[in-house]
């Protein structure tokens, strides 16, 4: 065998074997995160409210805290545009209250809709809330609401280290309500009015 058939096998192999640590590596640093969907295949939800929640398993893995991603499309029959999606974090066979929600200044919820005219756009006028035990998270944004028609994908932050005990598997679940009509918000706000005189 010639030395310059050795010396491109040696590289080859030490290409390989690169390639195979990054990989590792890669595995290894993402386990932690969770994404359900894709791009191409992303949930269905052809139905608002609490009723019919999606279940989303989280496995977790060390460090124990990371991003958890759904790509979603709003398949409504009735014309229902989300105005904001619900999330709640659930027991598998373990205790969850370890798992929390967090937003700070690294980790704030992202919001992004895909409509077939316009293109990717990112829904940046967000309310955040969170439960104060950390085990809910609304997202609000009926200025800019998720059409019908329309897949988004939504991406939140979870923390499993608030206590000592690390839940390796939990629910997310996770629900749209649609943007309120005009007129019902024209009559939740004149019954605040007659509330506001009677209690005067």
């Amino acid at each position: 065998m010639k030395e310059e058939d050795v010396m491109r096998s040696f590289i080859s192999l030490a290409a390989l074997l690169g390639c195979l640590l990054f990989c590792l590596l890669i595995s290894t640093t993402f386990a932690h995160d969770g994404e359900w969907g894709d791009e191409d295949n992303p949930i269905e939800i052809d139905w608002i409210g609490s009723v019919s929640e999606v279940n989303l398993v989280h496995n977790d893995a060390d460090p124990w805290k990371g991003w958890a991603k759904m790509w979603v499309k709003n398949m409504c029959n009735y014309g229902e545009d989300w105005g904001d999606f619900h999330l709640k974090l659930k027991g598998w066979d373990y205790d969850h209250d370890n798992v929390n929600f967090i937003i700070d200044e690294d980790h704030m919820p992202e919001v992004w809709a895909y409509s077939y005219t316009g293109g990717w756009r990112e829904i940046t006028d967000i309310d955040v809330s969170i439960s104060p035990d950390g085990s809910q998270m609304d997202l609000e944004f009926y200025d800019d609401p998720i059409l019908v028609g329309e897949k988004a994908w939504i991406n939140v932050w979870t923390d499993n280290t608030y206590w000592n005990y690390l839940c390796p598997t939990f629910y997310i679940k996770a629900y749209p309500t649609e943007v309120p009509e005009p007129a019902t918000i024209a009559l939740l706000g004149l019954g605040a009015v007659v509330l506001f005189r009677k209690r005067r």
